[in-house]
């Protein structure tokens, strides 16, 4: 028996899929005192193995989700889609930090894109507009 068992994936492939494109997402962080912040990402990517979620955070609006992860590494992101309102929450433990890549900034623009279009979709401006006849 192996002492090492592999660590089962964070995600299944459909969850993997779902998370990166037409969704809103949100990162929660706390501070020592357990007052939360919060703020928008501007997407993510699912490692091929889909044991790590990176999201892309705004250094200049995340400063103090940022400085809280970076205290103590919880970290909670809320991923949704608004037309649908499907819903998936991650919950653990910050990695790592880094500076964004050129890949990283290629996926921001994919993603911005599918949420835009996701927006923009009839059925949902139908579904947040009070017609009156």
């Amino acid at each position: 028996m192996d002492p090492n068992p592999p660590t089962p994936p964070l995600l299944d492939q459909a969850n993997a899929a779902f998370i990166q494109h037409h969704v809103n997402i949100n990162v929660a962080a706390r501070d020592a005192h357990n007052l939360p912040a919060v703020t928008r990402a501007f997407g993510c990517q699912v490692s091929a193995d889909h044991h790590l979620v990176t999201v892309f955070l705004s250094s200049a609006w995340a400063a103090t989700v940022l400085n809280d992860l970076q205290d103590n590494g919880a970290i909670a992101v809320v991923i949704g889609r608004p037309t649908t309102h499907e819903t998936l929450q991650l919950k653990g433990k910050l990695e790592r930090i880094a500076p964004l890549s050129d890949s990283d900034r290629d996926a921001i623009v994919t993603y911005r894109a599918s949420f835009v279009a996701d927006w923009a979709a009839p059925v949902f401006v139908d579904a947040i507009c009070l017609y009156v006849s």
